[in-house]
């Protein structure tokens, strides 16, 4: 069973919905430290041929130490801005008509949201459903795994049942530091290895790092072909790239 862990980030890029593509269970790693202005708030999308960003906000002060799982969002209703600006950007998107309904609906469900893992989760099932990505998910703040870093990962792998565990490039360097909880367990580690490939966008030239919304409301149906044309072999962890 291969198994990906990542925090729930906003409205995440493409790349994050490949992990979760190539894999048997997605565990959302929420009751990790949240870290203030970075993916797990905000991200981009592309407007007038160019990354614009869409900021949740949240409460911060005087929270120091919070987990992403107790983030408390400042303004429930600052969707109402975000899709505005969804709409204006994604005017001439083929695909954007379509599917902003159920992105309306998620952003809007109980009135607003409060708590940002909560949202965050919300929105990138949402994604899954549109990508047409068929994987189960947990939420690492319901198991038992404890303790930290790689021992904490390797650990939620052997809760789950999971032999193989798939990490981000990013996460690289610190399980190299950090292996022997894997390979105790016996756990496989590989690292993805992931290129957004190009495909049509309102704008000039192609724009790159966006959130996956870009590609979804650019490319519909076939946003899914798209994104696995990017995908190569996962490689050994500490192999060459």
């Amino acid at each position: 069973m291969r198994l990906a862990i990542m925090q729930p980030t906003y409205l995440p890029w493409s790349g994050y919905l490949d992990l979760a593509d190539q894999v048997d269970a997605f565990v959302f790693l929420d009751d990790a430290s949240f870290a203030h202005r970075s993916w797990q708030q905000r991200n981009r999308i592309v407007a007038n041929g160019a990354l614009q960003w869409l900021t949740v906000p949240v409460r911060v002060k005087g929270l120091r130490g919070q987990t992403i799982q107790e983030v408390e969002i400042a303004r429930p209703d600052f969707w109402l801005k975000h899709l505005r600006t969804l709409a204006h950007a994604y005017a001439r998107a083929p695909f954007f008509a379509q599917s902003a309904p159920g992105l309306e609906a998620v952003f809007s469900r109980q009135g607003g949201w409060t708590e940002l893992a909560g949202l965050n989760l919300a929105l990138i099932e949402w994604l899954f459903d549109e990508f047409g990505i068929a994987v189960p998910t947990h939420r690492s703040s319901q198991l038992k795994a404890g303790s930290r870093r790689g021992e904490r990962l390797a650990a939620i792998c052997e809760e789950l049942g999971a032999d193989h565990y798939l990490s981000t490039p990013g996460a690289e360097p610190y399980l190299m530091e950090d292996q022997e909880p894997f390979l105790s367990r016996g756990i496989r580690v590989s690292i993805q290895s992931f290129e957004l490939p190009l495909y049509s966008q309102c704008c000039e030239s192609f724009v790159s790092q966006a959130s996956a919304v870009d590609l979804l409301f650019n490319e519909g149906p076939e946003a899914l072909s798209i994104l696995r044309r990017g995908r190569h072999d996962a490689r050994p962890i500490g192999a060459a790239k």
